[in-house]
């Protein structure tokens, strides 16, 4: 009973709390009113100090309503009370929540303390730099408050698909940390920045040349992400405005030949190029592309990235028997590989289900040609069992070889030497 009443005094503390904690707008306002009445003093907008002091109203008056939010937390957390509510969404007087699996995944603003106050502080503080460089350590306050919130603000409406809102966020961010005052910039703010315009570019085709603007821009930076998928947005970007310019298929391309170049274990490059040469007439070849590939593995005969890479290719042109050779080749190098065990059984089950649907198709003209088709699917299944077995063996804890095996060995559960097999994961 104790703990009952101590724990309704702290939701009664935690609700005063939430009552108590509204955005004072009149104070937000007021304070930046009395900066920028202090820019116009002829004594002091000759000062940087002056300029911070602005700068520094307008981030607290964009940051305030949203202050407390962070994406993971628990709803009831939030220091406000929600005007409407439902399962997904809780909405509150100055920005909505989206909510899965009882936690905050993203957020957007309905309404702001002071509208443009984030571009306000970026150009006082512009300014403050201009006037006194030497300044730069305590303008950088403010830039890096700046670039932390509508980095954060970004994320949460990536999160919630409002993609252009995220880039325009993720640009803000950029431009705080572009001042001379802020030092070296985080250049994944301008990537996102291309990245979030890309993927909300099936909706608003005009954002894909935005995208090419930033994702262009952080190249020329010297930016790269780990898995190169900078050149996969950029290839987007480009083939995006192919309508309105059929040049940007030349640039497409360029832009995954040289990802490859840098990242040949990408396979979202790949399958990019593969569309690219298959989808639009005279962009190339995809035997070009392997053979292109099969040089860098005869300079490099042990990277098995590059035979999943070869892999990869195959399976997008339907050949699975390359796609398996290669991952033979990459079990060579590394014989306890399990992606290369499981995809291998995984590439013999899918070329023997495009099999079945040819047959399915198909009027036999006789029962021995009938039998005679089931018979060699069947042995396209039967060959995928050795490779899912020796990838359940190495990592027992992964399912998909269990459920495929289960799956083929019903198919096979009358054929000779399976019987045990069957029963074994039945």
């Amino acid at each position: 009973m104790k703990k009952l009443i101590l724990l309704s005094a702290v939701l009664v503390g935690m609700a005063m709390q939430a009552t108590a904690q509204n955005v004072n707008r009149e104070s937000l306002l007021a304070r930046i009113q009395k900066m920028e009445t202090a820019t116009k003093d002829p004594k002091k907008e000759g000062k940087a100090v002056t300029w911070i002091n602005v700068a520094k109203s307008y981030v607290d008056a964009a940051v305030e309503p949203t202050k407390d939010l962070y994406v993971g937390m628990v709803p009831m957390m939030i220091p406000a009370q929600p005007t409407s509510k439902t399962d997904t969404e809780w909405v509150f007087p100055y920005f909505t929540v989206r909510l899965e699996n009882d936690q905050v995944v993203g957020w957007y603003q309905t309404q702001q303390v002071r509208e443009g106050a984030i571009e306000a502080a970026l150009k006082a503080l512009t300014h403050a730099y201009e006037l006194e460089p030497g300044k730069a350590p305590s303008i950088k306050v403010q830039l890096q408050r700046i670039s932390d919130f509508e980095a954060q603000y970004g994320n949460a409406l990536n999160n919630m698909g409002r993609f252009a809102e995220a880039s325009r966020a993720f640009e803000l961010a950029a431009a705080a940390e572009a001042n001379p005052a802020f030092g070296t910039p985080d250049l994944s703010r301008v990537y996102y920045a291309g990245m979030t315009s890309v993927m909300g570019g099936s909706e608003d085709p005009t954002l894909f040349a935005r995208a090419e603007k930033f994702l262009t821009q952080a190249r020329a930076a010297g930016y790269e992400d780990e898995k190169g998928m900078i050149y996969y947005f950029l290839y987007h970007s480009y083939f995006g405005q192919r309508e309105a310019d059929k040049s940007k298929l030349t640039n497409a391309k360029e832009a995954l030949l040289t990802g490859l170049d840098r990242f040949p274990e990408n396979t979202d490059l790949f399958e990019s190029l593969i569309n690219l040469y298959t989808t639009q007439p005279g962009m190339g070849d995809p035997s070009e592309l392997i053979a292109n590939l099969d040089k860098k593995i005869e300079a490099n005969p042990t990277d098995v990235n590059l035979r999943f890479s070869r892999a990869q290719i195959f399976v997008n042109l339907k050949d699975y028997d390359q796609a398996v050779s290669s991952l033979d080749d990459a079990i060579k190098i590394e014989p306890d590989s399990y992606p290369a065990w499981f995809f291998a059984g995984y590439y013999l089950i899918m070329k023997a289900d495009m099999m079945q649907t040819e047959a399915d198709s198909k009027s036999f003209t006789s029962v021995a040609e009938s039998n005679a088709s089931r018979d060699a699917i069947l042995g396209v299944y039967a060959r995928s069992v050795p490779y899912l077995e020796r990838a359940h063996e190495l990592d027992p804890s992964q399912e998909n070889p269990v459920l495929l095996l289960k799956n083929v060995l019903y198919r096979l559960r009358d054929q000779p030497g399976f019987t045990d097999a069957y029963k074994k994961y039945e």
